[in-house]
């Protein structure tokens, strides 16, 4: 049913309920509407909100009961007029998010407007004051339903935050909060990384043009967040870089990937007028990732394919895992002729300890005791790390602790300690996990006034001391030659797995000032950067 040429809306009635129908505008809008004669005989007409939101047996039910109470002498127009006197959970939200918007980070503003907007959208046009816990109850349900248990979980924490500032502020007037003991469903750590085999499937099913596919092969490709490539700008992407904004980066520190061949391939044409979103119809970034997930999943399932339960973020974390020799992991039979399918680039992530412990000494001279921080989770590496550190710092006369940490509470634990066992300094390993905690082990490390080391330069961009390790970017550009010979039918067996040859010393020259260390002119001569 849809508005014929040349007419500007049309109606069409429901045989089975007299005065439900629906209005159709030329613009393509349609509605579900209520028509009646009040009690002057005018004709008043209420919508019941639209096609695609509100399903034919809910708009005719309301229907139903408007008939029933015009019957009783009612006059539902006016009735909800003045119930839109008082203040709706819309125009609580709207304030809400007005007041929000300036306290929160755009990434976390953004979530929680699309959650009220969207998935709270039931609950609009109720007043706030007459919304009981069974409402809140039933669209959790429904969010669990439609989407996920966690999703759900964050509705009910936007739902929560938005009724205990409205009760606050007085714009709510009501006793207490709709959404306490509402049911919360339990969180479990994601931990899954996925298999070669699973990856495959998962490239072989967004062999698409559609902004959902193009989106997961980046993903794929960079190893970044759905929302940092879903949100991507075209004033991000450089000729040869990506470089995502340090707002839209969980850590706050901007981000820069190099475009290579496969990553070119994968993003669509760039427009004429080119300073919205990369993704997304409203210039706004990618929406429906629920939606698209779920025909994901039916296409690997339908390819016969039996994939565990997985999620966009596995496919960062499976590319984060930090590898170690690679032939001593059995990935490659040698560097040199890597036989199979595989070849690429060595990051040498842990057989540059002895060279960060050495630097270290240097900035921190009277150390005599040192804290190092690994990952139990990433046990191979911590092992291989530990086999070349400790025979350097007993050459040293450095006396170590090891020190575990897999979450932040953990985090936490281990700088209490400090308190009573105060290391000289802190070797922190390289680690995706302890990349993406940079800020909380800047913040520690400042607070209980301890050098921090590491191989990562965005920890010590975020306040750490220092960092040795291989640059990321020379790495990527080979990377991106060995791409451009394989996709020339070049045979990654025949490729030697390529050595880092590229590192990077940097050195945060504030954070020494504030540890009152002075860093020896040879240490800034040598270095590749000294942030002031």
């Amino acid at each position: 049913m849809r508005c014929p040429p040349g007419k500007r809306e049309v109606f069409f009635w429901d045989a089975n309920c007299g005065g439900f129908g629906i209005r159709t505008l030329s613009s393509g809008r349609r509605s579900w509407i209520f028509q009646y004669r009040d009690e002057h005989k005018r004709t008043r007409r209420i919508a019941l909100g639209d096609v695609s939101a509100v399903s034919l047996e809910a708009a005719r039910a309301a229907a139903r009961r408007h008939a029933a109470a015009v019957t009783q002498g009612g006059n539902p127009s006016v009735q909800r007029k003045s119930r839109h006197r008082v203040a709706s959970v819309l125009h609580i939200i709207e304030a809400y998010l007005s007041d929000a918007k300036t306290r929160q980070r755009p990434r976390s503003y953004k979530e929680t407007e699309r959650h009220l907007r969207r998935h709270a959208a039931p609950l609009h046009h109720e007043r706030a004051e007459a919304v009981r816990r069974r409402d809140v109850a039933t669209l959790l349900e429904r969010v669990t339903k439609r989407s996920e248990p966690i999703a759900a979980n964050r509705v009910r924490a936007a739902l929560s935050a938005l009724w205990t500032w409205g009760l606050r502020t007085g714009r709510i007037e009501a006793d207490s909060n709709p959404v306490s003991f509402t049911v919360r469903h339990p969180e479990k750590s994601r931990e899954r990384t996925l298999t070669d085999a699973e990856m495959k499937a998962i490239w072989n099913a967004v062999n698409g043009d559609d902004a959902y596919s193009r989106i997961v092969r980046l993903c794929l490709l960079t190893g970044c967040r759905r929302e940092e490539i879903g949100g991507l700008r075209w004033d991000e992407v450089d000729r040869d870089h990506l470089v995502v904004g340090a707002k839209r980066m969980k850590g706050g520190i901007v981000h820069e990937i190099a475009i290579l061949p496969m990553i070119a391939a994968a993003l669509p044409c760039r427009p004429e007028t080119s300073q919205d979103c990369v993704f997304g119809r409203r210039g706004t970034g990618f929406s429906g990732w629920s939606k698209s997930k779920r025909e994901l999943d039916a296409r690997i399932t339908s390819a016969g394919i039996a994939m565990p339960r997985w999620g966009l973020h596995d496919l960062r974390r499976t590319f984060s895992i930090v590898a170690e020799d690679p032939v001593r992991r059995g990935l490659v039979a040698s560097l040199a002729r890597p036989g199979g399918n595989l070849t690429g680039v060595n990051f040498l992530t842990t057989e540059l300890a002895a060279k960060r412990l050495e630097l270290l000494r240097e900035l921190v001279p009277a150390a005599t005791h040192l804290a190092v921080l690994v990952n139990p989770a990433n046990a191979a590496a911590t092992e291989t790390m530990l086999g070349d550190l400790e025979p350097a710092a007993r050459a040293m006369g450095l006396q170590i602790q090891v020190r575990n940490a897999s979450t932040g509470p953990e985090i936490n634990a281990v700088f209490a300690t400090f308190v009573r066992e105060r290391p000289d300094a802190l070797f922190v390993n390289l680690d995706p996990f302890f990349t993406s905690r940079r800020v909380q082990l800047a913040t520690l490390a400042t607070r209980h006034a301890v050098p921090m080391a590491s191989g990562n330069r965005q920890i010590t961009e975020a306040g750490g001391l220092m960092s040795y390790g291989a640059s990321t970017t020379d790495a990527w550009r080979q990377a991106g030659l060995y791409s451009g010979r394989i996709l020339k039918g070049a045979k990654p067996a025949d490729l030697p797995v390529v050595q880092a040859s590229k590192f990077e010393l940097v050195i945060n020259a504030e954070t020494a000032r504030m540890l009152g260390l002075t860093v020896p002119p040879s240490l800034l001569a040598t270095a590749d950067e000294v942030i002031e």
